[in-house]
């Protein structure tokens, strides 16, 4: 039998070790696989086109339900029992394991079947630190009176549960879309809410699945802040939107530089 105590000890020095976030930041640059080849010169707009109609966008009847679940669910960790943190955990594992399958790939008219391979990977990476806190939970949650300065993060990660933002990438503040877009099934917006999870809980969390989420969450809201501020400043509001994913990264960053154990 494998000593979860062991394995444990293990994984955090395995996580402590900054050669690993070199790995895991070259993987993010892994070249997509698509059905039909492309040029180097493509590559934004095979990204583009993926992101726009992934595969997990087919059935937006269940948008509304992961809206409600996840409300469910973040309300029930705060206000219940600690028995909810692991089937949180398991929830959030497998909707994280969707989400990195179905969001990164897509039938394209122009490539064919497209899977972004570097994004698919490294979300997957998040999926197992969290099916570790299923198998060895440690996240405590605390009750929404404890949460002290906490408190104002919950307007920045609502931000990100409500993804308002109509087809055109243009702000869309009705209540309608806060219950019938994709957000929960869009890691950008997910993460965010797990973010400010960890955050609450800090310092006692799983360190494991806290260093992972918070790293690779950074890749990508870094990533999305270059993209949208930059790159293509004609979709700002898109940067807009995932400020929540880097600057709660940004944040559990600093938290786990100041109060846990140096990186190795």
């Amino acid at each position: 039998m494998i000593n979860l105590i062991d394995f444990k000890t293990k994984l955090e020095s395995l996580t402590s070790k900054w050669w690993l976030y070199l790995i895991l930041g070259f993987l993010f640059f892994l070249p997509s696989y698509s059905a039909i080849k492309y040029p180097t010169t493509e590559i934004p707009k095979v990204i583009v086109e993926v992101l726009k109609n992934p595969i997990i966008y087919s059935y937006p009847i269940i948008f509304p339900a992961l809206k409600i679940l996840m409300l469910i669910m973040v309300l029930g960790i705060f206000l219940s029992h600690i028995w909810i943190n692991r089937i949180f955990a398991f929830f959030t594992s497998v909707l994280l394991l969707a989400v990195s399958l179905f969001q990164n790939s897509a039938f394209t008219n122009d490539y064919g079947f497209v899977l972004l391979t570097g994004n698919c990977i490294l979300q997957l990476v998040v999926v197992i630190s969290w099916l570790w806190e299923v198998l060895s939970p440690e996240n405590v949650y605390p009750k929404p009176r404890d949460f002290q300065w906490k408190w104002i993060l919950v307007p920045v990660v609502f931000l990100s549960y409500w993804f308002p933002m109509d087809n055109a990438a243009n702000p869309d503040f009705s209540i309608i879309s806060l219950f019938t877009n994709g957000a929960m099934l869009t890691y950008c917006m997910v993460t965010p809410i797990l973010l400010f999870l960890l955050i609450a809980a800090y310092p006692r969390v799983n360190v494991v699945t806290f260093r992972i989420t918070r790293f690779v969450g950074l890749l990508f809201g870094g990533m999305n802040m270059i993209n949208w501020f930059i790159l293509s400043r004609e979709f700002w509001w898109l940067g807009v939107l995932h400020l929540p994913l880097f600057l709660l990264a940004i944040l559990a960053l600093f938290l786990k530089t100041k109060n846990m154990e140096k990186i190795e």
